[in-house]
């Protein structure tokens, strides 16, 4: 829906649209809160999730295919200022990390983010 970058999350906590979503009748986490949760992961718990997709991906075939097609597409990511691990992205004129999303069909496979 476009709050990726938080930046509406104290005004959108107390929307009742998305208390109700949640199933919730009071305001919903403050962006504080979401923010510490996203700093919290490290890169134990990105393998353990890239683990998880997989594994998932497995568990959705009977049988082993016998041809299965990779999809690899970078996706640009832009961000304000100059965060540590964001590229100067020259087409796009600004910064950005650029992570590199593997899809088998409509089935994403993992995400790699390469570092400076």
């Amino acid at each position: 829906m476009g709050y990726e970058d938080r930046n509406d999350h104290d005004a959108l906590r107390h929307d009742l649209l998305w208390q109700t979503a949640a199933e919730r009748d009071q305001p919903l986490a403050r962006s504080a809160t979401l923010c510490r949760w996203d700093n919290r992961a490290g890169r134990q718990e990105a393998w353990l999730m890239h683990r998880v997709l997989l594994e998932l991906f497995v568990a959705r075939f009977k049988a082993a295919p016998e041809l299965l097609i990779l999809d690899f597409d970078a996706t640009d990511d832009r961000v304000p200022g100059q965060p540590v691990g964001a590229f100067d992205h020259g087409y796009y004129g600004d910064y950005g990390f650029l992570p590199l999303d593997v899809f088998c069909g409509e089935q994403l496979l993992g995400e790699l983010l390469a570092a400076q």
